[in-house]
């Protein structure tokens, strides 16, 4: 159907929940099919100690050159400095044998309740992960355990590629930074959403919806654009015909064209170019919902 868009949710996700949560915003969505794909992961690997100084030198070669790129690497250098922090803390607190806590407000003795003493979570994530990956920490009987102690200046740490962009490939060479690519074969699913779910569909709750389900940002972007359209377009369509009465498709393909539309603020002007064929499936689906009907080749309002 015209009106019907569909959603791609890459990765072994859960998907039972997913379509629960999609339901109770008002948008239910059936899973047509599954593929599998092709999926790269690209992680940045260097020591703690490295990486921190290619950081503070690319932030000072910035502001030398006045560019205004710098947020970036700035937000890079403040989260490795304070996973190595973290790191650090745990070193002076725990001895080898001992079990770490599963987040950071116990670790370094902050009560549950108080401000914690990083942004969020997910750093204390990255530092256990760290220790893991060094060999510094194992997984035993669902906990982690500290098997032994590091200068954390030396623990090798993977960060996403961000972090070398615009750094010359010998810069990172010399201080042995490498970039890792994993290609994965991952499951992709299509979620379809019927014209009805579409149009009823509060943009502004889906948003907060795909933060909470994790949704990939890019591939969300563009679902979210493609039902914003579709609601436009189906919202003229039936305008033209309340105000028309019954139109063919060519008619109501002929009045779009040449109507110009102005938001309220008179700031913008939208015009539909549509063909006759994407016009008649959109009457189409608005007469299978219930907001049209038909007589001979012609639609009106119900």
């Amino acid at each position: 159907m015209t009106l019907e868009e569909a959603l791609r949710v890459r990765g072994d996700r859960d998907l039972p929940s997913i379509r629960a949560a999609f339901k109770e915003a008002g948008m239910p969505a059936q899973v047509r099919d599954v593929a599998t794909i092709l999926d790269e992961m690209i992680f940045v690997m260097g020591t703690i100690g490295c990486i921190k100084s290619l950081l503070k030198e690319r932030l000072a070669q910035l502001e030398e050159e006045d560019e205004d790129t710098g947020s970036l690497q700035t937000t890079n250098l403040e989260i490795v400095e304070k996973v190595a922090g973290i790191i650090a803390g745990i070193m002076e607190r725990y001895k080898p044998g001992d079990p770490l806590p599963g987040t950071g407000f116990a670790g370094m003795g902050w009560e549950t309740g108080r401000q914690t003493p990083w942004k969020d979570e997910m750093q204390w994530f990255i530092a256990i992960s760290t220790l893991k990956g060094n060999g510094l920490a194992r997984e035993e009987d669902g906990r982690v355990i500290l098997r032994k102690r590091a200068d954390p200046e030396s623990l090798v740490m993977a960060l996403p590629e961000d972090i070398i962009e615009g750094i010359d490939p010998e810069i990172l060479k010399d201080r042995g930074i490498t970039a890792n690519m994993t290609v994965s074969s991952v499951p992709e699913y299509r979620l379809v959403f019927e014209p009805e779910a579409i149009l009823e569909a509060d943009l502004e709750n889906i948003d907060d919806l795909a933060v909470r389900l994790d949704l990939d940002p890019d591939t969300y972007a563009a679902f979210r654009e493609a039902v914003f359209l579709k609601q436009l377009v189906a919202a003229r369509v039936q305008e033209i015909i309340e105000e028309r009465g019954t139109l063919t498709p060519e008619e109501v393909a002929e009045i779009l064209k040449k109507s110009v539309v102005e938001d309220p603020d008179g700031i913008w002007t939208i015009s539909l170019n549509l063909s006759t064929e994407f016009v008649k499936g959109v009457l189409e689906d608005l007469r299978k919902i219930g907001l049209l009907s038909k007589k001979g080749t012609g639609f009106r309002a119900v």
